[in-house]
């Protein structure tokens, strides 16, 4: 993987810096407890009202793994597209297509979470905790996969034994 740099002002920044702030960023989050995270809003000078966002830390987590295959896919090699393939499809579906495709598996794993033999039916917040502890199992997966990529190409060679790469690439951006 090249040591590409991109200019933002004045500063430059390097694509080397950019995948390790993001896996710093993911390996710091990784330390929290995955879970339901609530933040009161209240209404500013001429509001009375109370705002309750949900957040579910596990989710976060997913979704910054997720982010981190897209900034390293150009670099991709076969080993990791394959696997690649095989955990986007979970972390990427959605709730009700998750449901129809697994109902089997989501009846047995509500029976093991919710002690509940016998149901007509799962109640939707229930089968989007299952849908996220999946997609947070093939994030972690797929992260341990990415990690792997970086080992197989060196990548992290340079940083950690103080090395200096061979070549720099820098990226010119338009101001226009």
């Amino acid at each position: 993987m090249d040591n590409q740099e991109f200019i933002t002002g004045n500063d430059k920044l390097e694509f080397r810096q950019i995948v390790l702030t993001h896996i710093k960023a993911i390996l710091e989050h990784s330390k929290n407890e995955f879970r339901q995270k609530k933040k009161t809003i209240t209404g500013g000078q001429y509001q009375s009202s109370t705002i309750i966002l949900e957040e579910n830390e596990g989710l976060v987590y997913v979704q910054m793994v997720e982010h981190l295959a897209y900034i390293l896919c150009g670099h991709f090699d076969k080993e990791i597209k394959d696997k690649y393939n095989d955990y986007i499809k979970i972390i990427r579906i959605n709730v009700i297509d998750y449901a129809e495709d697994n109902f089997k598996e989501i009846k047995e794993i509500y029976k093991k979470m919710f002690g509940k033999e016998e149901f007509n039916e799962i109640p939707y917040k229930d089968i989007k905790k299952i849908l996220i502890m999946k997609q947070l199992k093939e994030a972690k997966l797929l992260f341990v996969e990415l990690m792997l990529l970086l080992k197989r190409v060196d990548y992290l060679k340079g940083i950690v034994y103080g090395e200096a790469t061979e070549s720099t690439e820098v990226i010119e951006v338009d101001k226009n």
